[in-house]
């Protein structure tokens, strides 16, 4: 029989403190927070077609059906991460819903290195790594309307103070704890993702594209390393030189041609 770790009181959410840190905040800052939901994501899009304004933040401490990139299922452990989406409703093309990506995933990254003291890495197109372990992923869905974008989810989940029993693990991951051996409060670690993201948002709201997607690229390792892009059952090889404004990937390949991956795992050096 699998042994379960059961939270401690002091493990749950501390809703208070994340709300006071957005309390002034302009536009303001709904928080919706839930015990179990099936999805955080699908419950922000079900708030938005309902029409919840942004910015609203909902918060989980379990999934049952958690959902990644290209229709996979994200397993956390009941209050030990971090499983959040974001509904926004920026005012940006379709071709620019990338820049919402990029944009919290640089927030995760600079939120860890604040308060962990680690040094993640983003991963294209939406993961974060440490030590070549996945740590966080995200989920970004958008509703179209005449063309432009009506609203977006943008999910993200971190594993924290994940432990899991030992074999369990498949997927090559990792939590905070796992590499810094240090337990934390997950709502400090949010409230400092949120504020970096706050203030990407509203250079995102300016049409400061260019500024996120070259923070995201600082970000990253494998630029100018041989990777290859595994889709569909093929495989691409060569050595990513550069970003597209709409997040697409652009690789060198050995005969000197670029070649532009719009969806794909990539695989590789991946060090953290």
């Amino acid at each position: 029989m699998k042994q379960r770790f059961l939270p401690a009181e002091e493990e749950y959410i501390k809703e208070d403190i994340l709300l006071r840190a957005f309390e002034d905040s302009d536009p303001p800052w709904n928080f919706v927070f839930r015990d179990v939901v099936d999805s955080t994501n699908t419950l922000a899009k079900e708030m938005a077609e309902a029409g919840e304004p942004e910015v609203t933040v909902v918060w989980a401490e379990e999934q049952t059906q958690g959902r990644g990139r290209m229709g996979r299922t994200w397993f956390s452990e009941p209050h030990q991460n971090i499983l959040m989406s974001l509904l926004l409703r920026p005012k940006i093309p379709k071709e620019r819903v990338y820049v919402v990506t990029a944009a919290l995933s640089v927030s995760a990254v600079m939120a860890i290195e604040s308060i962990v003291g680690l040094k993640p890495k983003v991963k294209w197109p939406n993961d974060v790594l440490l030590g070549g372990k996945k740590v966080a992923g995200i989920l970004t869905e958008f509703s179209l309307k005449g063309g432009a974008v009506d609203y977006l989810v943008t999910g993200i989940g971190i594993n924290v103070n994940w432990s899991p029993p030992e074999g369990e693990l498949i997927y090559p991951a990792t939590s905070l704890y796992l590499e810094s051996g240090k337990r934390m409060q997950r709502e400090h670690l949010a409230v400092k993702l949120l504020k970096n993201f706050e203030i990407l948002y509203f250079h995102i709201r300016e049409k400061r594209y260019d500024e996120i997607l070259n923070k995201w690229v600082k970000k990253a390792d494998f630029f100018g390393k041989e990777v290859s892009i595994h889709m569909d059952g093929r495989r691409v090889e060569g050595i990513p030189i550069g970003l597209n404004p709409n997040g697409s990937l652009v690789l060198q390949g050995a005969d000197g041609q670029r070649v532009v991956i719009e969806y794909g795992d990539l695989m590789g050096s991946q060090k953290a």
